[in-house]
């Protein structure tokens, strides 16, 4: 679960900065909000559940996690798109 949130704010970086980060930009992002994904990842998949007693199964678990995976991979897609959208026009070569 830890991974996906991970997974997940990779995504978003990709869909705030509208585009796909290279590897030294992720490393970037993961060292400096590393500790808050791991908090929020711990306290919103694995304790607050926990706690609320309303998922005590594996098999929740594993669909918790199965949508998170689904998640980062429409969040990669939304960015392929975005960045797509994003190229200039071809200028038109005006002859007077």
């Amino acid at each position: 679960m830890i991974l996906v949130s991970f997974g997940a704010s990779i995504s978003n970086e990709f869909l705030r900065q509208g585009r796909i980060l290279k590897a030294k930009e992720i490393q970037e992002h993961l060292a400096k909000n590393w500790l808050m994904i791991i908090i929020f990842g711990l306290l919103f998949n694995i304790a607050l559940p926990y706690w609320l007693s309303v998922i005590n199964t594996y098999g929740s678990q594993l669909i918790m996690f199965c949508s998170g995976l689904i998640d980062v991979i429409i969040n990669i897609i939304r960015t392929v798109i975005v960045q797509g959208s994003k190229k200039p026009p071809e200028r038109l070569k005006q002859n007077f």
